[in-house]
């Protein structure tokens, strides 16, 4: 009898080890963009453009005009560029902004930042190095 407790004991033992090799393989940084909503779409420009203030707050840490006068001040001539051919912009000015708040003032994962504002871990991982 002890013997066979044993034998399922081990085999619970192999079956958490399994699960937990899947979960680490699970974990690492792969998300493609065809899975993301366009930055256009996503729950960021959602919240920007029709957030209430408390959710804003609550998000970026900032009120909306605190936001709009760091962007001023960050972005001179983001209204003044032109598009000069090659690769268009992933996010524009507003999104580049909200995404740096969120990796500054969260706790979230790079993956599910991701899925907020709309870009691949890869361009995550660019803006927070």
């Amino acid at each position: 009898m002890l013997a066979k407790m044993r034998h399922k004991v081990r085999y619970l033992a192999l079956f958490v080890l399994l699960i937990h090799a899947s979960n680490s393989v699970r974990n690492r940084h792969y998300l493609h963009h065809c899975a993301l909503l366009a930055p256009a779409e996503c729950p960021w420009m959602k919240l920007y453009h029709y957030g209430d203030a408390s959710s804003f707050l609550t998000m970026t840490g900032m009120s909306r005009q605190a936001f709009l006068q760091l962007f001023d001040v960050l972005f001179i001539d983001s209204h003044q560029q032109c598009y000069r051919g090659g690769r268009p912009p992933v996010m524009d000015s507003f999104a580049q902004l909200g995404l740096y708040l969120f990796l500054v003032g969260s706790t979230m994962g790079i993956k599910n930042l991701c899925l907020i504002i709309g870009v691949t871990p890869s361009y995550c991982w660019w803006w927070k190095s």
